[in-house]
């Protein structure tokens, strides 16, 4: 067998496009016109005949028909007559011809915030497709209809594969949306290959502190959010001016992160506000300002006086907005003169908002 180099073209058949030509080109005078006879060989070793399109000395073209399996196959061409009608000469042209249904598919789907203000760049690969720049389109679809295109910035191939790199414009209003691939009749879809998220949403999982608290790590959950290292938070006051008090955020994945509130903001409403390069979401914080009446254990009538020469009194704090615990301390004052001795024991703490303590006769008052 003489040493022929050939060039087979298409170089791979998608299987949903048969019949296809196919065209065999020589690199120097191998067939001959008439007596050349192609065939596939599958990988069993089964042969099927193909019918001849056109012949000359260099190039065949033949056709392969619908119904072929998917599968690799050589492409074998025999001629009887090629050394002078004494021997056959058989040309395996192609040892691993694929045949194949095409298919795109994305390594991860594109996902946008609402409002995004920059175009998006898109990979997809394909196997067995037909991509070519200037020939295939990109349709963006909507239960159906076309809602928009997208320009194609680059094609490239490697064997049986095609990456193409298409740019999705801005101005797509929130949804999911499919992605539609033309090139002749050879047409691919894949399907919710890019979602523009709804309006952004967050939730803290502690919305009130009470005033004096200490540093405290409050999670944010979102919804249509896309959190990622850039993602920035601040508490803002009530004329919207950022009060310094957040502390460093750590984004756990794109609807989750947890940020410090750093001890310091006084009692008031608060904003906690979270962006995202255009995205932005925002929940309420309150500093809550702490407060106690006090009460008589016996009756639990309020107290605001105590005669001169009271005797010993079973009182009870009930705070409001409080925090009370084993930490808690009472002490009595007068005027700004704290008077030594007048509770007797240690209070109990009996909740956060309750405190039961004796108060001792005989202190001025």
């Amino acid at each position: 067998m003489e040493d022929v180099n050939f060039t087979v073209t298409p170089t791979y058949i998608n299987s949903d496009l048969l019949p296809t030509v196919v065209t065999v080109t020589a690199d120097k005078s191998a067939f001959t016109v008439g007596s050349v006879y192609p065939t596939l060989i599958d990988a069993s070793d089964n042969s099927q005949s193909l019918s001849i399109v056109s012949s000359s000395a260099t190039e065949l073209k033949f056709t392969v028909p619908a119904g072929v399996s998917d599968g690799t196959y050589k492409i074998r061409i025999s001629d009887p007559e090629g050394d002078q009608g004494t021997t056959t000469k058989y040309y395996e042209a192609k040892t691993d011809y694929s045949i194949g249904a095409s298919s795109v598919t994305t390594t991860t789907h594109l996902t946008v915030s609402k409002g995004y203000d920059e175009q998006q760049s898109v990979t997809v690969t394909g196997s067995h497709t037909s991509f070519s720049q200037g020939q295939t389109t990109v349709e963006l679809l909507q239960n159906g209809s076309v809602i928009d295109s997208a320009s194609i910035t680059s094609v490239s191939s490697s064997g049986t594969g095609q990456s193409l790199v298409f740019a999705v414009s801005t101005g797509l209003t929130s949804g999911t949306y499919d992605v539609r691939f033309t090139t002749g009749d050879d047409v691919d879809t894949v399907s919710g290959g890019i979602l523009v998220r709804g309006t952004p949403a967050v939730v803290l999982d502690e919305t009130s502190f009470t005033e004096g608290y200490s540093q405290t790590n409050v999670e944010v959950t979102g919804t249509n959010t896309g959190f990622d290292s850039n993602t920035q938070v601040q508490i803002l006051d009530a004329n919207g001016d950022p009060t310094g008090k957040a502390g460093t955020t750590n984004v756990i994945d794109s609807d989750t992160l947890n940020f410090n509130v750093l001890t310091g903001l006084s009692a008031g409403d608060y904003t906690v506000n979270v962006t995202t390069g255009v995205e932005e979401a925002s929940a309420s914080l309150t500093v809550l300002s702490p407060s106690a009446e006090l009460r008589k254990q016996s009756d639990n009538t309020a107290l605001s006086s105590i005669g001169q020469y009271f005797g010993d009194q079973n009182l009870k704090f009930i705070g409001t907005n409080t925090n009370f615990d084993s930490n808690t301390s009472l002490a009595v004052f007068k005027g700004e003169t704290q008077i030594s001795g007048a509770i007797s024991g240690t209070p109990s703490v009996n909740s956060s908002t309750e405190i039961l303590s004796h108060f001792l006769s005989g202190h001025p008052v």
